[in-house]
């Protein structure tokens, strides 16, 4: 019985991450289709740590122009599903 009761717990933790890991991947999954709708996305500034709000069609030339302005890898693309 004590064998039966473990196994029980141990289906029961499987099924509890699995659920979990589920729902993290719909939420990184919801963030990518909110940025696509809505074409904005953020870049940051490692140097101030601020974000600012920018088209997703153009946050790569942004930063690329950006960090080439500053002359080092002053700004990073921050997608939506990593700031959750």
């Amino acid at each position: 019985m004590n064998k039966a009761a473990a196994d029980m717990r141990e289906i029961g933790n499987i099924m509890q991450q699995t659920h979990a890991q589920r729902q993290q991947s719909q939420d990184r999954m919801a963030a990518n289709w909110t940025e696509v709708f809505r074409d904005q996305t953020f870049l940051g500034d490692t140097q101030l740590g601020e974000r600012y709000s920018v088209p997703l069609t153009q946050v790569n030339d942004w930063t690329r122009e950006l960090n080439r302005a500053a002359g080092y890898e002053r700004f990073r693309h921050i997608p939506l599903r990593d700031m959750q």
